[in-house]
Order: C-alpha cells, then structure tokens, then sequence
C-alpha cells in the first residue's frame, strides 16, 4: 500500500481492531457486536476491485463474527483465533502490500478454517506474497506494555487456581483463569511472540474442556496450569531481557508441557454437566447420553460431548449453546462494578509532582510564619492565608495518593508460595487474605516483598505443625494463617499470624546463651526473648532444609523494616500461634515529628517511637555505678540519654529537673530522652542530607521548618548505638 493519510487511517483502524479481538470472549456480546460494527466501516473504506481477496477476509470475518453473536458456532474459542488470525493478515496486508499465502498466520488461518468448515470461502490471494517480517522490536513500547500487563495477569491466574483448586466446582473460576491466557495468547500472536502464544494457546484449549466439563478440576490440572504460568514467566523474562539487550528470543523447549496437556486431554472427565443439563431439559434421552460418551472415550483424540452430540444428530447446535449459557449462569456469581477511568503517568512525573508538594508545603508553611506577615492584622490576610492551607494540604494529599498502590499484588505472590511450601512440606494450611485493597506507597512494594517472604516460609516451617502433631494437640488438621493489612493512624500495619505451636522461648534463650548473645544469668522478658531471633545467623533449627535452619532471613526482615522507619513485633502464645507485626509509615516521603529544641538546634523525633512525655522532679532522678544516669518512669528506672552531649550542643550537664525527657522505645527497649523543649508536632517533609552526611548515626535525614531553618530528622536506632554503655 502506498503512503497515504488514507492508508495511514487504515492501518490505525485495522490496529485498534488488532486489540479489540485479543480481548474478545465468546460470551462477550457487546465486544462481538462492537467488533462487527468496525468490520463493517473498514468495508466501506477498502474497494474491493483493487483487493478483492481482503474484501472476501472481511466477508469472511464478519460472517463468523455473525455467527458468534447468534450463537451458531459450536467450537466459540476456535471462532475467536479465527478472528485474531484474520486481523493479523490484514496487518500484514497493509504492511507488505499483499494478503500472505504463506507464514504461521496463514497456516493457522486455513486450518481453523477448515476445522470450522468455512473453506468454501477461504480468500483468494497471491500466492506470490512473502511472509511477514514484522518482529517484536518493532514497538518496544506495545511489548513494555504486554510486560507489565502480562505480568498482572499471571499473578492473578496464580491466585485464582488456588482458589479453584479448594473450589473445583466453580465455573466462574474457571473463566477467570481462561480470560487471562486468552488476553496473552491473543496479544502476543499479534506482536509475533510465537512460542508464548503457542504456550498460550494451548493451556487455554486445556482450560477450555474444563469449563465444558469434558475434563475435571484436579490437582494434577493445577499442578500443570502453575507449570505453564511458571513457562511463560520464564519467557516473559527473556522477552524483557532481549527488549533491552536489542537481541533475539531465546528458544524455549515446550514438548514437555504439550504432552503433559495432551495426557490430560485424553482422559475425559467421568461428569458431564453439559449432558446433565440437556437431559434435565428433555433435550436428550440418557441412553443417548451414555452412548455418546462410550463413544467419547473410543476416539483419539477425545471430542468434546457437544461437537459429538451434534454430528451424531442427537441434540440441535441451538440447544447445545443453549445448555452451554445454562451451565455457565447456574454457577456464575455475576458482579458488577463500575471501573474508575485510569491513564498511565511515567513514575518519574509523579515522583517529581510529590517531591515539588513538598517544596510548596515548605513555602506555604514559611509565607504563613513569615514575622511581617504575622504582625498584620488583616483579617482577610488571614482568611486568604488560610483557604490556601487548606488547598495546599489537599494536594499534597491527592498527590500522595497517587503514589499508592494496592497491598493485593504483594499478597496474591503469598498464595503460590504458601500453596507450594506446604506441599513439600506435607502440611495442610489454609490461606486467609484480609485488607488486600489496603494501599502503601509503590516505593514500599518491592521492599516488604523479602521480609514477608522470610515471615511466610517461617510459620510455614516452624510455626504450624503437621496434621499428625496438631491432631495429637486437639487441632484442626488444617492449620491456618492469616496474612492482614490495614491503616492505624499514620501507619500502614502488616500481620501474618498463625495458630501454630509458636516460639519456643525455652531453645531461643539456650541457643542464645550458647552463642554468648545473653548472660546465663541474666532475667529477660518473654518480648525480649522473642527479639532474640532477630540477631544475625540465628536458628533453633536442628535440621538446616532448603526452606528455613541456617539463621538467614530474621535479621534481614529487621533490618530491611527499619530502613523504611518501621518497626516489627512479635506476640507469640506457646502452643497457640505467632503474630509478627510490621508497623511502616503510609509514605516514605512524609512523617509525623515532635519538633523539639536542643540548645539553638532544632531536631525531629518520629512520633511513632514517642510513648509519653515529662518533667521529671528531682527523687526520679538516679546515677548508677555502671549504668549511668536514670529515670524513674512509673516505677521503672529508664536509661538517660542526652542529645546535648551526642551532638554537643547546648548545654551538657543540664540538670533533667531544669529540661523534658521523652521517653522513647525501638525495638523493645526504652531511653528516657532529654530535650529542652518540644516546639510541637506537625507533618515532615523528608530531605535526603546527600551523599556525605547520609551515613552519619543518628540522623534519618532533614526538613525546612517553617522558619526556613534546617532541622534534623533523629535515628532511634542510631542513637541508641552512639548512647553505647548506657544500657541496663
């Protein structure tokens, strides 16, 4: 084709086209209709004297897109290929100046044409023409954004087989795993992905006898699903890697996955609903139904139920389809909900959008205590001043928002783990996901992924117990853990509990002393020997396996939290369970801080670490040889720190009777913290100190006050390492 605005509005319509038909579904009337009604306008735009073989492929598409929507065609999902395939030839028309004769597309096309019985109209083209030379490089853009969405769509798929799994009769569960692989089948057929389509395709043939009830819900079915999720991420992956690396795809051996479909395709499922249904409706005789599927389980390979009840003449094409809707809305729960029009935004833009909220917020801030401005009294003055806080704090607000994003994602990666860990480890565990919808900043997403990992395998390994040893206790053979998320004040909180046999504080402690971590005779506290496994290449495991023993992963999940300002608890009940809690800031960009003086300095402390505030009067006050300076907080004696002497401000030897001490906690542990005044509390807009100073112990980073002065963002974990000795 030449050049033209024409042909260019041709090749635009024939593109949008291309990606409506990789969404179709057979039961998608309104997309069926849609797609025909485009059909027809591309019609009106090709003459068909200058290409009379694509006007015979659109005659031929728009008959089969007919046909679906009137539900005359039996075998649905090969009409659909049918469509894609035909699609892509015309692409190809534009491209190349001639309708292929030759390529897969081709051969596909005249295949699934022929299976249909359409070959009386197979379009007539040059034989002449060369195949297609269109490669993935060609939108690196289109394939970034079948990545992504490619991605999304397995993770899901992951989710739901577990779920169908549990639930093998539920057929919408079904379709929602179908829906998925039909999307990536279809997309990557028409960005020439050949071997991902091909994978595609034939899981969803495999998933597509499910739902017809020709083959049943078992777990080697789930089993081989998760196989072939596991093969195209692995393609997925090199897909990406050859993206950016400019170079080819790597070949990928599929024979193994095929003929795993194959041996569950040839063995029909012993429970047709399909025939079930016609029966009930006075469609079929029985007798006629068990004839047929004798005749079923004789052919090779198998026919699904309806193709064979039609050609043996015994049930009419509309009464099949007919019982096919049947089946479908007797187990389908339909919701309808109304979806949020969404536009995708470079991260980078809102990166930048959040970082200049926070510059105005500073600036907003600094106008309103501007000593000039404060020193007017005009009432509009301030009533302006005012309705632009209010406005500032709204965007800040909005722009915040657009950084969260869903928990769900992270937690449905936990159900393929949970399921496959307990497995291998011959344990019954049930999955309970609560607060999926909870958002937290897209920054934090990929950074929680380890520390749950390491908690889920933990409970997994030796919290809950076998079905034999909970069994001996009076539990449910089946153990339970629960994975929550939910927002508490400025915080998102994370749980994973389990009612397992929980921590067994008794070889934590031996092990610790064993390793020198604690003195034989020292008295700790159930919470203080529950943080002990917390320390570097700790375990009580007496058998290193491939899943948990060799003192990795504790550690890192503390490490990995505390870097995002967060902090981990434990709560665990012998016999019982374990609840580890991971309490993180909504937002790595903003904080709740007390603003407090130190001298001429001003410093912020988190006001998560902050438990309670006072002056204390002189019989609080204690020295002990050894121990230092201490403070009696409701009967218990807290260590003294002195931010006068950490960062030498101030004065040092200030009497705590004279000044404010803030009683602090991280980690479990306690400091009684002495400031000399707590100028208020207010939002905290993070500024990294830079490369030199970002190391520095005890600071987190800085902020612009109001006032335009720097004030200094306070590490409790870094003090307390700069306190050193002070420790009881």
């Amino acid at each position: 084709m030449t050049d033209t605005p024409e042909s260019q509005d041709l090749v635009q319509d024939l593109e949008q086209l291309a990606l409506e038909v990789v969404m179709l579904a057979e039961d998608d009337l309104p997309g069926l209709g849609s797609f025909s009604n485009h059909l027809d306008q591309l019609k009106e735009k090709i003459d068909p004297s200058q290409a009379p073989e694509v006007g015979d492929l659109l005659k031929r598409l728009g008959e089969v897109s007919n046909r679906l929507i009137l539900q005359e065609i039996q075998a649905a999902v090969q009409a659909l290929e049918l469509l894609n395939h035909g699609v892509t030839l015309l692409l190809e028309w534009t491209r190349d100046g001639n309708l292929p004769s030759t390529g897969e597309t081709w051969e596909a096309y005249c295949r699934i044409s022929e299976e249909l019985g359409l070959t009386d109209g197979a379009p007539a083209v040059s034989r002449a023409a060369a195949p297609s030379t269109a490669t993935f490089i060609d939108d690196p853009e289109l394939v970034t954004n079948f990545l992504v969405e490619a991605q999304e769509h397995l993770e899901s798929i992951e989710t739901r087989l577990v779920f169908l799994e549990q639930n093998p009769e539920d057929l919408e569960a079904i379709n929602a795993i179908f829906r998925p692989f039909h999307t990536i089948k279809g997309v990557a057929g028409f960005l020439n992905l050949a071997q991902i389509q091909e994978c595609g395709h034939e899981v969803e043939s495999l998933l597509d006898a499910v739902r017809n009830g020709n083959i049943p819900v078992t777990p080697a079915l789930i089993d081989l699903v998760l196989a072939a999720v596991d093969l195209l991420k692995d393609m997925l992956a090199d897909l990406r890697e050859a993206l950016v690396e400019g170079r080819g795809l790597m070949k990928f051996d599929l024979t193994g996955i095929f003929e795993m479909i194959k041996a569950i395709q040839d063995s029909p499922s012993d429970t047709p609903r399909l025939g079930e249904i016609l029966v009930s409706k006075g469609d079929l005789e029985a007798e006629d139904l068990t004839e047929v599927l004798e005749k079923q389980k004789e052919q090779e390979p198998p026919k699904r139920l309806g193709e064979i009840l039609v050609e043996e003449g015994k049930v009419p094409p509309q009464k099949v389809a007919q019982a096919l809707v049947q089946q479908m809305a007797d187990t389908r729960t339909v919701k309808e909900a109304q979806v949020a029009e969404t536009v995708k935004v470079d991260l980078t833009k809102v990166d930048n959008l959040v970082d200049l909220m926070g510059e105005l917020v500073i600036i907003q801030s600094q106008v309103k205590q501007n000593p000039k401005l404060q020193g007017l009294a005009d009432q509009r003055l301030e009533r302006d001043l005012g309705q632009m806080a209010r406005i500032t704090s709204d965007l800040q607000r909005i722009s915040m928002s657009m950084r969260m994003v869903p928990i769900s994602a992270t937690f449905r990666k936990m159900v393929r783990l949970v399921r496959d860990l307990s497995h291998k480890m011959k344990k019954s565990v049930k999955l309970n996901l609560e607060g999926e919808e909870t958002e937290i900043d897209r920054n934090m997403v990929e950074a929680i992924y380890d520390p749950l990992v390491h908690l889920v395998r933990n409970s997994l390994d030796h919290g809950l117990e076998t079905p034999k040893q909970r069994q001996a206790k009076n539990k449910p053979k089946e153990g339970q853990l629960w994975l929550r998320a939910y927002h508490q004040g400025g915080n998102i909180i994370i749980e994973i509990e389990d009612d397992g046999q929980g921590l067994d504080r008794e070889a934590i402690l031996a092990r610790a002393v064993e390793r020198g971590l604690v003195d034989p005779n020292e008295q700790l506290t159930p919470t203080q020997i529950d943080n002990l496994i917390f320390e570097p290449g700790f375990s009580t495991a007496k058998v290193v396996t491939e899943v948990s023993g060799r003192g990795v992963g504790m550690d890192v999940v503390r490490q990995t939290i505390e870097r995002m300002r967060g902090k981990v608890e434990i709560h665990s009940r012998p016999g019982e369970g374990s609840l580890f809690t991971m309490r993180l800031p909504l937002t790595l960009a903003i904080i709740d801080g007390m603003v407090v003086r130190v001298g001429e300095e001003r410093y912020i402390l988190p006001t998560v670490g902050v438990r309670e505030t006072l002056r204390p009067a002189a019989e609080d006050y204690f020295t002990v040889e050894g121990k230092g300076e201490l403070i009696q907080v409701r009967n218990r004696l807290i260590p003294l720190m002195r931010l006068h002497r950490l960062f030498e401000v101030g004065e040092n030897d200030i009497h705590p009777t004279q000044a404010l001490v803030m009683v602090v906690e991280h980690d479990g542990e306690q400091r009684a913290l002495l400031v000399d005044e707590i100028l208020g509390k207010q939002e905290i807009v993070i500024k990294s100190l830079g490369p030199i100073f970002q190391q520095l112990d005890g600071l987190a980073g800085g902020t612009i006050l109001g006032d335009g002065r720097v004030g200094l963002i306070l590490d409790l974990a870094g003090l307390y390492e700069l306190e050193g000795g002070n420790h009881v």
